[in-house]
């Protein structure tokens, strides 16, 4: 379109567009006052489009099975079409009560115990300023992380909270109520 100069002009109702020294101009209301008598012409790209697609898909494939997934049937060769229909029919679809066969997990001989009972030994990363580990259990076992801004009272107070709820922290998957820890160990 760099060699195109086209030229509107609302005012008057026209179109002008000159390209390679030919002006064509295109009055819209002319146009839109009488009925067009070749509607279907003004179509005919879309028949075109349609056959080029379906001719490229026809010549790239040589799979008759992709050229039947992707084209519609009357596009394709009669022969080419009962074959692959032919080769579909024996694949027959599973039965809606199919489920495939479920194998048993192995026992685990180990036995997890919850960490209130058997405290895990956790690698304590350093934290930001704003924040710090306190311990619920003894030795520095069962860790969480408080505000580092409480007071006294206030860190007393919260620590005995959470000492009373303990079991409802996780510490590791055993800890964590109605999950299996055999089913999520791998």
């Amino acid at each position: 379109m760099a060699t195109a100069d086209t030229i509107i002009k609302v005012k008057d109702g026209t179109l002008s567009m000159t390209v390679l020294g030919e002006t064509v101009e295109f009055k819209v209301f002319d146009a839109l006052s009488q009925p067009s008598i070749t509607l279907d012409t003004c179509f005919s790209i879309d028949v075109v489009d349609h056959e080029v697609s379906s001719k490229i898909v026809q010549e790239k494939s040589n799979d008759a099975l992709e050229a039947v997934l992707t084209q519609e049937e009357e596009d394709l060769f009669e022969s080419e079409f009962q074959e692959v229909m032919a080769a579909l029919e024996v694949f027959q679809p599973y039965p809606p009560s199919f489920r495939p066969p479920l194998e048993p997990l192995a026992s685990s001989s180990t036995k997890l115990e919850p960490s209130i009972i058997t405290p895990p030994t956790l690698e304590l990363k350093p934290l930001p300023n704003h924040i710090k580990y306190a311990y619920l259990g003894a030795n520095e076992t069962l860790p969480v992380i408080i505000a580092a801004s409480l007071t006294s009272h206030e860190e007393d107070s919260l620590i005995e909270v959470l000492k009373e709820h303990k079991t409802a922290l996780g510490w590791t998957i055993a800890d964590i109520k109605g999950i299996s820890p055999s089913m999520c160990m791998h």
